[in-house]
């Protein structure tokens, strides 16, 4: 039999916390904090996409409005602000689409949103403008932790559209 104060022998001792797996609380139970945060910041990142998606979609009807309508466009001519309009409209339906497909935790979109915020990083960088640096930067670092929390739930076999509420401990 063992002695009381030789925690070594006693089978029935309690499991310490360097024994359990990272994210799980015991024997294959995931642990729901995980997915808490990744549903809240995977719903966070994909609503600052589309929110940037909008505001770019309102830049681009803006120029179109201000550089092609008074213009007529007549006889094929192209200006600047038709252009303009149209790369910056192209690229903000991509940011709302991203931004829904993350929404609904696909994570390519994740990626693909995390490829052209790096882009636009690099633009925002080389024109010095600093706030929207700092945002960009604080968006990015937020799909990583996306990106790490999703494989860490996959790792566990848990989908990544399960609710914290459907797993028992």
């Amino acid at each position: 039999m063992a002695s009381p104060r030789n925690d070594d022998e006693n089978p029935y001792r309690a499991p310490s916390a360097e024994a359990l797996p990272v994210g799980q609380l015991a024997e294959g139970v995931p642990d729901p904090a995980i997915i808490k945060k990744f549903r809240q910041q995977i719903h966070a990142l994909g609503a600052f996409w589309i929110i940037i998606g909008c505001i770019g979609l309102g830049l681009a009807a803006f120029a179109l409005i201000s550089g092609a309508l008074p213009l007529g466009l007549q006889s094929g001519e192209i200006t600047l602000a038709l252009l303009f309009g149209l790369l910056v409209g192209g690229i903000s339906v991509m940011w709302i689409v991203l931004g829904v497909l993350t929404c609904l935790k696909k994570m390519g979109a994740v990626y693909a949103g995390l490829v052209l915020s790096y882009l636009s990083l690099f633009g925002n960088l080389v024109r010095l403008n600093l706030c929207p640096l700092i945002v960009l930067i604080i968006a990015i670092l937020q799909a990583h932790r996306v990106i790490k929390w999703g494989k860490q739930m996959q790792a566990m076999g848990v989908p990544l559209n399960a609710k914290p509420e459907a797993i028992r401990q």
